[in-house]
């Protein structure tokens, strides 16, 4: 029998995960994303039993309340009948609730994405553009942690690089909010025995049984394969790489910010020339910062570095991009005043760089130009670091017609519709 003290260990994993990650640190309202399945009834149910208490925020004490959304996708035929579950039981506990509505197959014929895609896309639209209505700070959905095994498991499938072994992130921004994931460490049973401890009641969505959907697959097929002859605690193996995963992403993710820090500044004289203006300026003066000491700098503080000085470029003013990761990690947004390929680099300096930094240092130069890193694959990284490694080799073409480019030993992105396309 499940008793009143196994319903509480998921309201103290979670309660320890919000503290632990200063998930709610400044937040005044957090809006839930409640499709009524189990996952996201439970995640509702235990912020709103830890919305005011002092041991969930920390030695602040201040408060926050839970509101919540829910949309409607238009393509199951029982969706209205969970948007009333949702209106129902939002109404019963006292909780501010918005639902909306889309067509998300009409959006997906019009977009070309899959109905998976569209439907991700819209649905963190909706609840981004709620939660600033409802003045909140930070958008919470229900993710666990057997749902990032299974997402490790799919992406090494896939085949993905480090930061895809990440896993999923427990935060990372969502426009100008936070979207977080307090229950990432708690397991589904245990969120099981919470809603059955306090007899709480959940809709079931049909199509996650569907086994054309390729998460169905490895959920119901073969990670109980993989358990039954192989490893019984795999998912457990799959969240400990993962873990392993973050950590080392983290380390190459720092070297990979000191190495542009470097390279940007071997470049002084060019640092802020328009890119159809680089070719016409004399080559780089980087004897100052010789690609040989790269290796002799000592590890960066990143937390010493002002946020605006870390080498990239962003996105035109009006045109902030969520930047997000393969494993959805986040990698910020850009200051709305700094405009396109307004920032260089050194090639060499890039060049002398250990090959897994040089890469990442690849990954964050397009990010910090618009291109989240979902959209880039090995091979135009390959490309990439080819070019700084070899001045004749061709710029490279990425997604969304930008272009890297180098003049001599300068490299920088340079958008859609500037400069000649010769390469």
């Amino acid at each position: 029998m499940t008793n009143a003290t196994e319903s509480c260990d998921l309201i103290e994993r979670v309660a320890e995960t919000i503290r632990r990650h200063g998930l709610l640190r400044g937040v005044r309202c957090v809006l839930v994303g409640v499709s009524g399945g189990a996952d996201s009834v439970a995640l509702l149910a235990v912020l709103r039993e830890l919305a005011g208490r002092f041991d969930a925020v920390g030695p602040s004490g201040a408060a926050w309340r839970v509101a919540a959304a829910h949309l409607n996708h238009g393509i199951r035929a029982a969706a209205e009948a969970d948007a009333r579950f949702v209106q129902a039981l939002c109404e019963s506990w006292q909780v501010e609730c918005v639902v909306g509505v889309a067509d998300v197959p009409a959006e997906a014929k019009r977009t070309g994405e899959s109905i998976e895609s569209a439907a991700r896309r819209v649905r963190y639209e909706f609840l981004a553009a709620t939660a600033e209505r409802a003045d909140a700070q930070a958008v919470a959905v229900a993710h666990h942690a057997d749902d990032n095994a299974e997402t490790v498991l799919h992406r090494a499938l896939r085949g993905t690089g480090l930061a895809g072994l990440a896993g999923i992130p427990v935060e990372r921004p969502l426009g100008k909010l936070r979207l977080i994931r307090p229950m990432l460490h708690g397991r589904r049973d245990e969120i099981e025995q919470f809603l059955t401890a306090r007899n709480l009641s959940w809709r079931e969505d049909e199509t996650n049984r569907h086994l054309d959907h390729r998460r169905n697959v490895l959920r119901h097929q073969l990670l109980p394969l993989i358990r039954e002859r192989i490893n019984p605690r795999a998912a457990d193996a799959l969240l400990r790489l993962a873990e392993q995963a973050q950590t080392a992403q983290s380390f190459l993710r720092a070297e990979a910010e000191r190495v542009l820090e470097i390279s940007a500044a071997a470049v002084p004289c060019v640092a802020g020339i328009l890119p159809a203006r680089v070719a016409d300026v004399s080559p780089a003066r980087v004897a100052d910062v010789s690609p040989a000491r790269v290796a002799d700098v000592p590890p960066a503080r990143v937390a010493d570095v002002p946020p605006a000085r870390v080498a990239g470029v962003s996105p035109a003013p009006g045109n902030e991009v969520d930047l997000v990761s393969s494993s959805g990690q986040p990698h910020g947004t850009h200051n709305a005043g700094e405009t396109p390929a307004t920032r260089v680099f050194s090639a060499s300096v890039l060049a002398a760089a250990h090959p897994a930094v040089r890469g990442e240092a690849i990954r964050l130069i397009f990010e910090r130009a618009g291109l989240p890193a979902r959209d880039l694959d090995a091979a135009t990284v390959a490309r990439a670091c080819e070019l700084v490694c070899d001045p004749a080799a061709k710029a490279v073409n990425l997604p969304r017609d930008w272009r890297l480019v180098r003049r001599r030993d300068v490299v920088w992105c340079e958008p859609p519709g500037r400069g000649d396309r010769t390469g």
